[in-house]
């Protein structure tokens, strides 16, 4: 028996829908690269808010990494092959 490949972030089957215009915001700066108190700076946000968001992102992406989520965001076109 082969082991299944890890899910593949995907645009088109993960409910992005679900995620809120912050939500978003805060996903195109962790895809970015940017660390949560720099996210947290720049948005006028707590540490503890954009950790709270970006828990809520992968708990409704599904996913469990950050790498994940880049990926997702890279094909949601939230950023540029060159910005991360």
């Amino acid at each position: 028996s082969r082991a299944q490949p890890p899910h593949r972030p995907n645009a088109q089957t993960t409910p992005v829908r679900a995620l809120s215009r912050r939500e978003l915001e805060v996903l195109r700066a962790i895809a970015q690269g940017k660390m949560t108190k720099q996210i947290a700076l720049e948005q006028g946000r707590s540490v503890y808010t954009i950790e709270n968001q970006r828990r809520r992102i992968l708990r409704k992406t599904g996913f469990a990494s950050v790498a994940q989520i880049t990926l997702l965001a890279l094909e949601m076109g939230l950023i540029e092959g060159n910005s991360y």
